[in-house]
C-alpha cells in the first residue's frame, strides 16, 4: 500500500513539473498592446465602418523569431485579438498578420520608435510613432517596454487581415485619437497548465494524508519489525529457536 502511495506521489509531482514546463515554453512571448482609432473607410467584412471607430488589440509574438527587413525594422509572426468598438472582438487567421517594430536607427523614423501591424515584409503596415520607449530597445533585443510621447500614426495601407470568422479587416485609414502602445510579457500560466497543476497538488495532498494516517500493525504471531522494539537481536534469535 505504501509503495503504491509513493508511486502516486511521484506521478503527481511529475504532472506538476510537466505543467510548469508547458508554461515555461511560452515564457519568452511578448504581447503588443495597442489602442487607437480607425477612420471611416476602414472595412470589416467588406462594409466600411462609416465613422471614426475606437479599437484596441493584443498581438502575441516571439521576440526572438523576428525578421530584420532593413536596419532598425523587424517583423514578427503574430496572433491577433482585436476589439472594434460597436462591432465585437475578432482573432486573426493563422499567418495573417505580423507585428512590426522599428528602433531609433531606422532612417524613416530617425531617433523615434515605430510599433504596429504589418505584412511579413512590412510592405503594408499600420501603426504609430513614439518619441520614447522605456526601457529602450533595438529590433534585435526586443523586451517589455512602454511607448510614450505619441507623435503620429504611420501607415502604408491598405493592410488586410484575414480573420478566423471568415471575414477580413481592411485597415484603410486612422482617426484623430492618439494611439497608445506597450510591449508586455506573456509569461502567464495557461488555463490547462493551471488545471493540471491543481489536480496534481490535490493528488499529492491526498496521498500524503493517507501516508500520515497509516499506522503499522503487527500480525498476530509475528514480530512487528516496522516499529521500535525493545527486544534485542539476541532475544529474537532465542525466541525463534525456542532457547529462551
Amino acid at each position: 500500500m505504501i509503495r503504491a502511495i509513493h508511486l502516486l506521489v511521484i506521478t503527481s509531482l511529475t504532472l506538476m513539473f510537466a505543467a510548469a514546463a508547458s508554461n515555461r515554453a511560452e515564457a519568452g512571448s511578448l504581447i503588443e498592446n495597442f489602442s487607437g482609432e480607425f477612420g471611416p473607410t476602414t472595412t470589416l467584412g467588406g462594409i466600411a465602418l462609416g465613422s471614426e471607430t475606437d479599437f484596441r488589440f493584443q498581438a502575441t509574438f516571439d521576440p526572438t523569431a523576428g525578421t530584420v527587413v532593413e536596419r532598425g525594422v523587424a517583423t514578427f509572426a503574430a496572433s491577433l485579438s482585436i476589439n472594434i468598438a460597436g462591432h465585437g472582438t475578432y482573432t486573426s487567421a493563422p499567418g495573417a498578420v505580423w507585428v512590426v517594430l522599428t528602433d531609433p536607427s531606422f532612417s524613416g523614423l530617425l531617433d523615434d520608435y515605430g510599433v504596429g501591424l504589418s505584412t511579413s515584409t512590412a510592405g503594408f503596415f499600420f501603426g504609430a510613432e513614439f518619441a520614447s520607449a522605456s526601457p529602450a530597445f533595438t529590433v534585435e533585443t526586443v523586451a517589455p517596454t512602454d511607448f510614450s510621447s505619441y507623435v503620429k500614426y504611420v501607415s502604408n495601407v491598405p493592410l488586410t487581415i484575414e480573420l478566423t470568422s471568415g471575414r477580413s479587416l481592411v485597415i484603410n485609414d486612422n482617426g484623430a485619437t492618439a494611439a497608445t502602445a506597450s510591449l508586455t510579457s506573456a509569461a502567464v500560466p495557461e488555463p490547462s497548465a493551471l488545471i493540471v497543476a491543481a489536480e496534481a497538488a490535490l493528488w499529492v495532498g491526498a496521498a500524503l494524508k493517507a501516508v500520515r494516517g497509516q499506522e503499522p500493525k503487527a500480525v498476530r504471531g509475528q514480530i512487528d519489525l516496522s516499529a521500535p522494539d525493545p527486544i534485542s537481536d539476541l532475544e529474537i534469535r532465542a525466541q525463534a529457536c525456542g532457547c529462551g
